[in-house]
């Protein structure tokens, strides 16, 4: 097809055809940034099979021709117990369209268990920073046997807790996939609830699959993705007997979309705000000229999803995202149904932001971006208006932009289908997010009503507890490892296993911070991993949340790192700092603490050294107690 739109135009209208946007993305060469972006409106507007496929084929050339400035690099294999060729592709370009260089290793067929268990020389060469393990009911030893019952199930998931153990064992980080469900059985209807039901014991397979998981392994739903999109158009027969295909090929650019999500989110990469409007949005009509009480909320078919899509929103806040609301609105107006209208599920202070004036609405964006300290690729807008839509997308690319509906009913099916806030477990901290920017804000203005900064930081009475890395906090640990970027020296980005290892390593020390202030329970904040090598303490990671910068937990854990080199008997402790996009706060944190820098090194990094003497100054620090956590 043959265009004479511009670029722009083409990738601002939510009504451009795939083949327009292909041509955008394949025609680009002096600006790979532009077809990149027309790749991921292909991704985020289509399902289909050919349409991605060739994308993904774009995308290879793109990223040959031009590579962008990746976020994050990963090493994925691919292990299944049927054929998976068609996924790295397809894999590839959604973690390439969030800024994810993949590459990928695919197992021979069937070799799921096998090349696992005994290692093949190409997969250890290759060096996964993540396996997917990727099973079909057909392998399974339920659906073979001729009476399945607890004792089959209990065997296939040792086998799946041999694998988990094995990858950690590697140093690979385990996402198994479930067991999707047969659309046709002999038994029928009965299959599901009788004893004898294969299905009935599938199902129990995945519920013990669970449960097994919970907090060690990240386990991505097949059944439910199956289930929403319909296990008869999930399996065709004719490819799975032509080519042991057991996914539809017209369906697996949705299951290859959840995985790139679930990727995401294990490296940092899960959207954590999401920005909506109110008139037509969170309810019907317009507040300012319809006023509080003819807003449609129940009592009405539209008016009733209003208050599901609500309901839907805040059961995103309770789980971690953050709420914040845009809108072309007189303020008074704008909180009013908040205080006044009786149906409403969300009130002001569930949102973490409130933005209602005349700006243009990416300027309320970018003003709630650096009152959270966030980047822009951590929030999604969600407008009904297609003009509002429109100029937030030309303005801040890096937002995720939700093709909003024409009517409320779909609300909820178009922001959970986006994927934007998969994510591969929900932590402690987390579920109390929204509680922190409330506790932040009051911090603030603490801050603000202090004489000084130490008067500032004894008033909120810090207490922090220390220990080495455990077990329990390891979900905690891993997300902080993905996601943090500002104070962070080094932003390694250590995989499960490597963190496993750092924690039984006889050569090197870990250290995890919780923070509690007058306001709130900070959790899980900080993380510091020591190496030993030739009488040298070397710093091999030291990050932070940016929830607790300034509050001198770093000069806390800076006299830990004196206190393990000299119980070690350590001449000289070394720290690295390597430059990024986001963490120049931390360029001179080692100039602060006495360190002679050594080397500086053509792409940035600077080595510094300091000698460890029994006298040696340390900075002050104002947290009120510290313990040794249990």
């Amino acid at each position: 097809m043959t265009t004479s739109r511009p670029h722009q135009q083409i990738l601002l209208d939510e009504h451009a055809t795939m083949a327009e946007l292909l041509q955008v993305a394949a025609h680009v060469e002096a600006d790979p940034q532009t077809g990149m972006q027309a790749l991921r409106l292909v991704t985020r507007r289509s399902t289909d099979y050919t349409v991605l496929t060739r994308a993904a084929r774009i995308a290879a050339k793109l990223i040959l021709r031009a590579p962008p400035p990746w976020r994050q690099h990963v090493r994925i294999a691919l292990l299944g117990t049927y054929t998976t060729a068609q996924m790295p592709a397809l894999l590839r370009l959604y973690l390439a369209v969030a800024g994810i260089n993949a590459e990928c290793y695919e197992a021979s067929f069937g070799q799921m268990a096998q090349e696992l268990l005994v290692p093949s020389a190409d997969l250890l060469a290759f060096r996964p920073d993540i396996v997917l393990l990727i099973p079909s009911y057909r392998e399974t030893q339920v659906w073979q046997s001729d009476r399945p019952g607890p004792a089959d199930v209990a065997a296939d998931l040792q086998l799946f807790r041999q694998l988990w153990a094995q990858a950690r064992t590697l140093g690979m980080t385990p996402i198994q996939l479930n067991i999707d469900l047969p659309a046709d059985t002999p038994m029928g209807n009965l299959c599901g609830v009788s004893p004898l039901g294969v299905t009935r014991w599938l199902r129990e397979l995945n519920l013990h699959l669970g449960d097994a998981a919970q907090g060690t392994v990240t386990v991505i739903d097949v059944d439910r993705l199956a289930a929403r999109i319909g296990t008869s158009a999930w399996s065709d027969a004719r490819f799975w007997y032509s080519a042991k295909q057991a996914v539809a090929l017209p369906v697996l650019p949705q299951l290859c979309s959840l995985q790139a999500a679930i990727i995401r989110s294990l490296l940092g990469l899960t959207a954590k705000v999401l920005v909506l409007d109110l008139d037509n949005t969170l309810w019907g009509g317009v507040v300012g000229e319809d006023g509080v009480a003819n807003l449609e909320l129940n009592g009405s078919a539209r008016g009733e999803a209003f208050v599901a899509f609500q309901t839907f929103c805040r059961k995103l806040k309770d789980r971690g995202v953050l709420l914040a609301v845009v809108s072309k609105n007189n303020p008074a107006d704008a909180l009013q149904p908040f205080q006044d209208h009786p149906e409403m599920v969300l009130r002001r202070d569930d949102f973490a932001a409130f933005q209602a004036n005349w700006l243009p609405k990416s300027d309320n964006i970018r003003a709630i971006a650096r009152d959270l300290d966030l980047g822009y690729d951590s929030f999604v807008f969600f407008d009904d208006n297609p003009a509002e839509r429109a100029e937030v997308r030309a303005h801040l690319p890096d937002v995720h932009v939700i093709d909003v509906p024409e009517g409320p009913a779909d609300y909820i099916a178009a922001l959970a289908r986006s994927g934007a806030f998969e994510t591969a477990q929900v932590t402690a901290e987390d579920l109390r997010r929204a509680a922190d920017y409330q506790a932040r804000q009051q911090a603030v203005e603490l801050q603000a009503a202090s004489g000084s900064q130490a008067d500032f930081l004894s008033a909120l009475a810090m207490t922090a507890s220390w220990g080495p890395c455990r077990d329990v906090d390891l979900p905690r640990i891993s997300q902080l490892v993905q996601k943090t970027n500002q104070f962070n020296l080094t932003t390694q980005r250590h995989s499960e296993g490597e963190l496993r290892a750092f924690m039984t390593s006889p050569s090197h020390d870990t250290l995890t911070v919780r923070l509690a202030d007058r306001f709130a329970d900070r959790g899980l904040i900080a993380l510091l991993i020591a190496a030993y090598q030739d009488q040298a303490l070397i710093i091999e990671t030291w990050l932070m949340s940016c929830r607790v910068l300034g509050r001198t937990v770093e000069a806390a854990m800076f006299h830990h790192v004196v206190a393990w080199a000299q119980a070690r008997g350590a001449a000289v402790i070394v720290g690295t700092y390597r430059p990024t996009p986001k963490n120049a706060l931390v360029a001179e944190l080692y100039a602060q603490f006495g360190f002679q820098r050594q080397a500086s090194l053509p792409d940035g990094t600077t080595v510094w050294h300091l000698p460890v003497t029994d006298g040696m100054a340390l900075p002050a620090t104002y947290l009120d107690t510290a313990k040794e956590q249990g």
